[in-house]
């Protein structure tokens, strides 16, 4: 019966996945790993609108505008953005990080997409 449901989980979120590429989400436990890693995060800064693949209790969602906020020294963030947005969101980071060097840090989960123009931008 658990794998059914872990089956089952999967399938929604590759069904939610196709509906709106936007709004996916990685797994609780990369997310776990990752924080023991680089974290503790302070911050998500990529939510949906509804925080629905959030990952962290404090979150900046699409519906606060998450490009147009201080990230400013808010130390450690999080950021798993809709694939959309990515350039935008990764432009953002490095005028905030520019601004304030010592207090402002991200974790990027980034598709591997070598060509496209952010990727320059974050290695």
């Amino acid at each position: 019966m658990k794998v059914f449901f872990q089956q089952l989980r999967l399938f929604q979120q590759a069904e939610h996945f196709l509906l709106d590429r936007d709004a996916w989400k990685i797994g609780d436990g990369v997310v776990a790993r990752s924080e023991t890693r680089w974290g503790p995060f302070d911050w998500e800064a990529c939510a949906d609108a509804h925080g629905e693949n959030s990952q962290l209790r404090r979150l900046l969602s699409v519906r606060d505008g998450f490009v147009l906020q201080d990230w400013k020294g808010k130390h450690i963030f999080y950021c798993n953005p809709p694939f959309s947005k990515i350039l935008a969101i990764v432009l953002h980071f490095l005028k905030e990080k520019r601004a304030q060097p010592v207090d402002t840090a991200v974790m990027f989960v980034l598709p591997f997409w070598t060509d496209y123009p952010f990727w320059k931008l974050v290695l």
